[in-house]
């Protein structure tokens, strides 16, 4: 089963983190016709996630033993999957809001993903409506997402939020336009032994209108473009994309230095296998390395360990049928048990090894 939500989750995190840490354009052109991976299990379940009661007056749902000592536990929310081989409905509630969420994902015969719904409920269902949205997803005979659109009621017909154009040759498409919370265009040149992927973004332009609304007809550009964030200091970008004889994927990442208009950097070298997991990233800042993470996958492309710099490495841990039952995170790690090949629970912890949620599984 392809990963729900990975495509637009990529997309989403490559235009929130475009200045900073995201910046591969092949980790995000690879999910268009992503692995057959999953974030879900196919069975018919409940999932239960608490939080730390972090004082008397929280109400308290669970205790949790954890080596003798007893851990005091709020509910958050739950979450209730149902699966009908081919069809995915999930019904989640929380206990700090009033509406619950259902998403429905319907799946054809090659495990892609063809229809995405999402259908909110709560106190007052005509705002709800608004947000309700349904995608329906197009494929080729290789299984690549071609086109997505767009349903919702505020848009008359649909909307076709992304296209992609592929070759006989690559996984990679040769040009891709994306539609969303910006507008992004991606396309090739060749170049020795790969090619040369241009990236372009455009503001929409009612966020533009939106933020000089908010400031004022006075509001010059620059307080405008300051005023969006992140969006509105979107640089110049382009990767040279190589590939190796032994099926690595080299993608050296280049920006617009921030302080000389059209001078572009070297700012990321990241490797890639033929499966497109990354291998090793550097990142760079005026010509000097100053980020090293290199990764080691298992036989099943799970991640095996993680290093960065000149950290120890983390090395995940897997149970004798390849689930992992401790993986590394950013700030801390998972632990993951399983009955009978199912998970059962996961709980969340620090590097400092505090306790920070705690998620169970009722089959």
């Amino acid at each position: 089963m392809k990963n729900l939500n990975f495509l637009f989750i990529s997309i989403i995190c490559f235009f929130s983190q475009i200045s900073s840490g995201q910046r591969s354009i092949v980790e995000m052109m690879s999910s268009f016709s992503a692995s057959n991976s999953s974030n879900f299990m196919p069975y018919n379940y409940t999932t239960k996630s608490y939080r730390l009661a972090y004082d008397e007056e929280e109400k308290v749902d669970s205790i949790l033993d954890i080596n003798g000592e007893q851990v005091k536990l709020m509910l958050t929310g739950t979450k209730n999957f149902e699966w009908n081989g081919n069809v995915l409905k999930t019904l989640e509630t929380s206990t700090t809001s009033d509406f619950a969420t259902t998403q429905i994902f319907e799946f054809d015969a090659n495990s892609n993903i063809v229809r995405a719904e999402t259908l909110l409920n709560g106190t007052s269902d005509e705002v709800m409506d608004l947000m309700n949205e349904k995608m329906v997803y197009s494929y080729d005979n290789k299984n690549r997402i071609t086109k997505i659109q767009l349903f919702k009621n505020t848009i008359e017909n649909g909307k076709t939020v992304m296209n992609a154009v592929y070759d006989d040759t690559s996984e990679l498409p040769i040009s891709a336009e994306i539609d969303m919370m910006a507008k992004m265009k991606i396309d090739r040149e060749p170049i020795t032994d790969g090619y040369k992927y241009h990236f372009k973004m455009e503001i929409p332009q009612e966020l533009i209108d939106m933020a000089r609304d908010e400031l004022g007809s006075n509001a010059t550009d620059d307080e405008v473009m300051n005023a969006l964030g992140a969006f509105g200091k979107i640089p110049k970008k382009y990767s040279d994309v190589t590939f190796g004889k032994d099926g690595t994927i080299q993608e050296d990442v280049y920006e617009e230095n921030q302080e000389v208009a059209d001078k572009m950097e070297l700012v990321s070298k990241i490797v890639f296998d033929k499966n497109f997991n990354i291998l090793n990233q550097n990142d760079f800042e005026s010509g000097d390395i100053i980020s090293t993470i290199v990764y080691e996958y298992t036989d099943m492309q799970k991640v095996k360990s993680i290093k960065k710099d000149e950290n120890e490495k983390k090395i995940n841990e897997f149970d004798k049928n390849g689930n992992i039952t401790k993986e590394y995170t950013e700030l801390g790690y998972l632990l993951k048990n399983y009955r009978n090949e199912r998970l059962t629970e996961v709980r969340e912890y620090t590097d400092f090894d505090e306790l920070i949620s705690y998620e169970v599984y009722h089959f």
